[in-house]
């Protein structure tokens, strides 16, 4: 970031010009060209949209991934968020408490998005480096990387969850992530890693296959969940989704049922690469029929 887009991002009410001109940039650098926020077509045009135009405070609390589990308890009675084994306010307090943790676990802060670090064998990792990545994430905001707005308030704090089973052969669990349109789920897409390499399915809310792939780095196709799983995240994603234009609804399908991950309203702050790039097309047209009640177009051939 420019020393110029600092000094903008920190006064207001310039703030919003720095936030715009940092999403839009990244957007060219992703996509290729650059958009068009004030009048949306794309998908990636209306979460740009709705991240430099609105402020939603539902946005805001999902964004914060403590506030996150009162929005999932409000809005389906149930704690169906992936079990916490711990929060701290302080570094300290995950020192003073690491010997109580399990051997494998994830380490999060709940003001930021992609910064964990997984920890596989407990009794063997280096506890001081581990510590130290915590408390940088605590002295650091992750709104003067990101410039996305909903992030900016958060009070930091440090999360641990438990490790969930990963897929034989596979590095983790595959995450389900709901794209949803005026409360019904449009694309389900499922993403995994083998060896370092992205693993992707792409299909509808019945389960049938899709021919688009999301992303600018290869995919290994793999086989979307089975119907009765497909049918499951979408009575849950739809429940959850409820009232909004958008919101992706990220699950986990565990031994002990489907589990909420993240409720996100900014998909790769409007920068998500689609191919082909008609699907980013349709997409915005489902997002425009969803807000007018109307029937969605069908998709690209």
């Amino acid at each position: 970031m420019t020393a110029r887009v600092r000094y903008l991002a920190g006064r207001w009410p310039l703030r919003p010009l720095a936030e715009a001109w940092t999403h839009c940039r990244r957007h060219r650098q992703e996509i290729g060209h650059w958009p068009n926020p004030l009048r949306p077509r794309s998908f990636n045009e209306h979460v740009l949209h709705s991240l430099i135009l609105r402020r939603d405070p539902l946005h805001a609390r999902v964004s914060d991934k403590c506030e996150l589990r009162r929005v999932v308890q409000e809005r389906t009675g149930q704690d169906l968020c992936v079990p916490l084994l711990g929060t701290w306010d302080s570094h300290a307090g995950l020192a003073r408490d690491w010997d109580r943790l399990p051997e494998a676990f994830i380490l999060k802060p709940n003001h930021a998005s992609g910064w964990l670090h997984v920890v596989r064998a407990r009794s063997a990792v280096d506890r001081d480096y581990v510590v130290a990545l915590a408390e940088w994430w605590l002295r650091n905001s992750f709104y003067d990387r990101s410039r996305e707005w909903a992030y900016r308030c958060i009070r930091p704090r440090l999360l641990a969850e438990p490790l969930l089973p990963a897929p034989p052969g596979e590095d983790g669990p595959r995450n389900h992530r709901c794209f949803t349109f005026g409360g019904r789920l449009g694309v389900l897409r499922t993403h995994g890693t083998r060896g370092g390499l992205d693993l992707e399915s792409n299909c509808d809310r019945d389960g049938n296959p899709l021919p688009v792939h999301v992303n600018n780095t290869p995919a290994e196709p793999i086989d979307p969940p089975p119907p009765a799983t497909v049918r499951a995240m979408v009575v849950l994603a739809e429940r959850l989704a409820r009232g909004t234009d958008f919101l992706r609804v990220d699950l986990y399908d565990t031994p002990d049922g489907l589990r909420v991950g993240e409720l996100t309203p900014f998909p790769n702050a409007g920068a998500l690469p689609f191919h082909p790039p008609a699907w980013d097309l349709w997409l915005g047209a489902v997002w425009r029929a969803a807000a007018r009640g109307e029937s969605w177009p069908p998709p690209p051939g």
